[in-house]
């Protein structure tokens, strides 16, 4: 009596390109390409701080802050008695060009801190807000 082995062919055959689907396929070779997955995550990253816009800004839209308009960036400095701080900007106004530059003011200290109160907003049309990024 003949005795018939069955085989899986499935299991013995190895996944190759010929029996990957089309989506397999196009997921595979993007894998493959490093800079393009790490596009892939920044595009995300900027989608989820454009749907929180609201929560990401650092002031109100219908605030304007005219006299600093041409501030530069501040670097965030941390100390031990001040903690996480910014130190606060004074226009220089030069008497002979009227040439507008900023100067750190060592004495005037602003506090950065994070999740911290602000205006009342609304997250969607149906959370009412108070914390901001």
């Amino acid at each position: 009596m003949k005795t018939r082995l069955k085989v899986n062919i499935a299991e013995s055959v190895p996944e190759t390109t010929a029996t990957k689907s089309q989506w397999q396929l196009i997921i595979t070779r993007f894998l493959y390409h490093k800079i393009a997955v790490a596009a892939f995550f920044f595009v995300q990253i900027i989608y989820i701080i454009a749907i929180f816009a609201e929560f990401f800004s650092p002031a109100p839209p219908w605030q304007q802050n005219i006299e600093q308009s041409y501030c530069p960036p501040q670097i965030p400095r941390y100390s031990v008695e001040d903690g996480l701080h910014v130190y606060a900007f004074e226009l220089v106004i030069d008497p002979v060009t009227f040439r507008k530059s900023y100067r750190e003011n060592k004495e005037g200290k602003i506090r950065v801190s994070f999740f911290a109160k602000g205006y009342s907003y609304s997250l969607f049309g149906l959370l009412d807000c108070q914390r901001r990024f």
